[in-house]
């Protein structure tokens, strides 16, 4: 694990800083158009290593092979322009993690005083929060839309008590979850 943070860090120290970062997931866009920024009237050539893409003022690319690529537009007639180069990185498709805080306390000290999912590459959510009896006393489908421990949209605030909450999520290389739990609000 030592050696392989070891050659992230290397390779982030000589790779050039990307200016667009492109990952490969199900259903997220890949293909891009790119235009030249001059308006300067003639041919360009646009290229990604040794191959030529386009000789118009725009190029549209497709990435579907993770690496770190190199964009040139060069001007091929007329009055010369230095090259304009733009750096892509393609990663692979990042995988989703998503976790459940078990307590929190809403006593409006700033701390701690919402609750609700926590997590990276979520893409839809559904979550709902019910009272020992079985009562919805929260919905929401965003993972930002956290519980303030009160009922009915603020209409009163719940006592200390275990509620159950249960999730359904999708994330964002597809692959889907739930679960059932607890959580204990403290005041």
């Amino acid at each position: 694990m030592k050696a392989l943070l070891s050659l992230a860090l290397l390779l982030f120290a000589i790779l050039p800083k990307a200016q667009q970062t492109i990952e490969l997931c199900e259903d997220y866009k890949n293909t891009f158009t790119y235009y030249s920024s001059s308006n300067v009237v003639g041919t360009w050539l646009w290229t990604v290593g040794e191959d030529t893409l386009s000789r118009a003022n725009t190029v549209t690319i497709t990435w579907d092979t993770p690496g770190s690529y190199e964009i040139v537009a060069d001007f091929e007639s007329g009055c010369p322009v230095n090259p304009r180069k733009y750096w892509v990185h393609v990663i692979e498709c990042t995988e989703s993690a998503i976790y459940f805080p078990n307590a929190f306390t809403p006593n409006g000290d700033g701390t701690n005083d919402r609750w609700g999912p926590k997590g990276v590459g979520i893409v839809k959510i559904k979550w709902t929060i019910f009272d020992r009896w079985g009562l919805e006393v929260y919905k929401s489908e965003s993972m930002n839309d956290w519980w303030d421990g009160s009922f009915r949209s603020g209409e009163y605030y719940v006592q200390n008590d275990v509620y159950i909450y249960k999730a359904e999520w999708v994330g964002i290389n597809g692959v889907t979850g739930s679960t059932v739990g607890h959580v204990v609000l403290i005041r």
